[in-house]
C-alpha cells in the first residue's frame, strides 16, 4: 500500500492522493490519514484487482462548516466497500464521484446525522463492461436540521448494473430532500439500474421529499424507481406492546429494521441504535 500526500495550507485546505495497491484483504481508516479542515480534496485510487474496505467516519462537535471533494477511481477488477459515518454539529456540504471500470465493484454505505444542514451529492459512473455500483444511504435528522441527498447512477457503456437505496428517518421539524437520477447514454445496452426511497415521519412536523427520475436514452435495459413516505404503523406498534414491549422500545425495534437490510457494516447498524429514539 502506498499513500502519497500534498498539503496546502493544512489549517485550512488539504488536498490529498491516496493510491491503493496490494491491499487485498485491507482496511483504510481516512480519520488517521487526513486532518480534518474546512476544506478537504480527496483522491483516492483503487489499482486494478484490488480488494480493499475503506472507512470514512468523522463526528465533529463544533459548529463550524465543512465541505469535501471526494473523487475515486476503481480500476479494472477492483472491488472497493466505503463506509462512510459522519455526525456533524455544523453544516457539511460533500461531492462523492466514483468511477468503476471494467467488472469492478463498488458498495456504498453512508449512515448521515448531524444537527446542521448536510448536503450530499453522490455520482456513480459506469465506465467500464461489467462494473457494478451499489449506493445504500440512510440519515437519521432531528430538530431543525435539513439533511439534503442528490445521487446519479450514470450508465456509460453496456452490461452494467446499479442500484441506489435512500432511507431517512425525520424528527421533530426537520427535513429531508432526495433527488435521483438514472442516466443511460444512447446505444448503450444490456443495463439493470433501479433507486429506492423510504422515509419515516416521526413527528407532525417532520418532512421529506423525494423526486427519483429515469432519463433513458436507450433500449434493452431494465431500469426503476419508487418513492414511499410515510409513518410507524400502529398495529405493528401494537402489536409489540401488547408482548410486553414498551412504546419506546417497540419504536426503536421497528426503526432498527427499518434499517436493517440497509446496511452490511457492523459499525453503521450499531451507530443507528444509538441514535434513534
Amino acid at each position: 500500500m502506498m499513500w502519497m500526500m500534498r498539503m496546502i495550507t493544512p489549517c485550512m485546505h488539504t488536498r490529498t492522493t491516496i493510491r491503493i495497491t496490494k491491499t487485498t484483504g485491507r482496511e483504510i481508516d481516512l480519520a488517521k490519514i487526513i486532518a480534518c479542515v474546512p476544506y478537504q480534496e480527496i483522491l483516492i485510487v483503487v489499482e486494478s484487482g484490488v480488494q480493499v474496505t475503506v472507512y470514512d467516519s468523522r463526528v465533529d462537535a463544533h459548529a463550524v462548516s465543512l465541505f469535501r471533494s471526494i473523487l475515486i477511481h476503481v480500476c479494472e477488477n477492483a472491488h472497493m466497500t466505503y463506509i462512510d459515518r459522519r455526525h456533524c454539529a455544523g453544516d457539511e456540504f460533500s461531492l462523492i464521484s466514483i468511477q468503476a471500470d471494467t467488472n469492478s465493484t463498488v458498495l456504498y454505505q453512508g449512515l448521515y446525522t448531524g444537527a446542521g444542514t448536510t448536503k450530499t451529492t453522490l455520482n456513480l459512473i459506469l465506465a467500464g463492461v461489467g462494473a457494478q455500483g451499489d449506493i445504500r444511504i440512510g440519515s437519521v435528522v432531528k430538530g431543525k436540521s435539513c439533511h439534503v441527498v442528490n445521487s446519479m447512477q450514470r450508465h456509460d457503456v453496456s452490461q452494467t448494473t446499479s442500484r441506489c437505496v435512500v432511507r431517512s428517518v425525520v424528527y421533530d421539524d426537520a427535513c429531508t430532500n432526495y433527488d435521483g437520477i438514472v442516466h443511460i447514454l444512447p446505444q448503450v445496452k444490456k443495463i439493470v439500474s433501479h433507486q429506492f426511497h423510504k422515509s419515516l415521519l416521526m413527528g407532525d412536523h417532520a418532512c421529506a421529499t423525494a423526486r427519483p427520475k429515469l432519463e433513458i436514452f436507450s433500449h434493452d435495459v431494465e431500469c426503476g424507481h419508487g418513492s414511499a413516505i410515510g409513518q410507524l404503523d400502529d398495529e405493528q406498534l401494537l402489536y409489540l406492546q401488547c408482548r410486553g414491549l414498551r412504546h419506546i422500545d417497540a419504536r426503536r425495534l421497528l426503526i432498527g429494521a427499518f434499517f436493517d437490510d440497509l446496511y452490511t457494516d457492523d459499525l453503521l447498524l450499531r451507530a443507528v441504535g444509538d441514535v434513534v429514539f
